[in-house]
C-alpha cells in the first residue's frame, strides 16, 4: 500500500504543477486584446499590460508577438509603440529595431489597404524610429509619406498623426526632405 502512494504522487505531481499554472495557458496578448476591446483608451494601463506580457511570455515574446500581430495595423501600431516609447516600457529594455521593424511592416500594410489614416500614422513613427537609429535615408523616406499625404489632404490627413511627446516633434521636424527639414508652421505634428 504504501508503494500505491508513492506510484501515485509520482504520477499526479506533474499534473497538479501544470494545473495550478493557468498564467502559461492563457492566450497571448488575450488580457490586452480585452482591454482594447472595452475600449479603454488608457494608454499607460495598456503599455502596462503590454509589458506584463512581454515579461510573461520571456523568450517566446517575439514570435507570439508576430503571430498575435498578423495583418493588423491596429496591433502593428501599438508594438510599435509600446517596444519604444520610454514611458511604455515600465522597467524593461526598448527593443528599437523590433519596433522599427514592426512600424516599417505596418506602413507597407496601411500602403496595401489604401488606409491613409493608418499609413500617416506609422510613417510618422516610424521616421522618428529611424532617426533614432542612425537611419536616415529611412526617417526620410517614411517622413516623406506623412508630409505627402499631408499635403494632398491636411484637414483629414492632420487629424490622424500620433499623439506625441516634445522630443518626438523635435526629431520629427529635423528630418530634412527635399534638403530642408520642415517648418514648424506646415508641419501638422505641430499643430497638435
Amino acid at each position: 500500500m504504501r508503494m500505491n502512494g508513492k506510484i501515485l504522487l509520482i504520477v499526479l505531481s506533474p499534473l497538479v504543477c501544470l494545473a495550478g499554472d493557468k498564467d502559461t495557458e492563457r492566450v497571448p496578448f488575450s488580457n490586452f486584446d480585452e482591454l482594447v476591446r472595452n475600449h479603454d483608451g488608457d494608454q499607460k494601463k495598456l503599455s502596462k499590460v503590454f509589458a506584463e506580457e512581454r515579461k510573461r511570455l520571456g523568450d517566446r515574446f517575439q514570435p507570439e508577438l508576430m503571430t498575435w500581430m498578423g495583418t493588423n495595423l491596429e496591433r502593428h501600431n501599438y508594438a510599435s509603440l509600446y517596444l519604444d516609447e520610454p514611458e511604455s516600457l515600465h522597467g524593461l529594455k526598448p527593443m528599437s529595431e523590433l519596433a522599427l521593424l514592426i512600424g516599417l511592416e505596418g506602413v507597407e500594410l496601411a500602403k496595401k489597404s489604401k488606409g491613409q489614416e493608418s499609413l500617416v500614422s506609422q510613417a510618422v513613427v516610424s521616421a522618428i524610429q529611424a532617426k533614432r537609429l542612425g537611419l536616415m535615408e529611412l526617417a526620410k523616406a517614411n517622413k516623406r509619406i506623412a508630409e505627402d499625404l499631408y499635403a494632398k489632404n491636411p484637414d483629414v490627413v492632420s487629424a490622424q498623426y500620433p499623439i506625441m511627446q516634445k522630443q518626438d516633434y523635435i526629431d520629427y521636424d529635423s528630418i530634412p526632405i527635399g534638403g530642408q527639414t520642415s517648418q514648424p508652421s506646415s508641419n501638422p505634428v505641430k499643430a497638435h
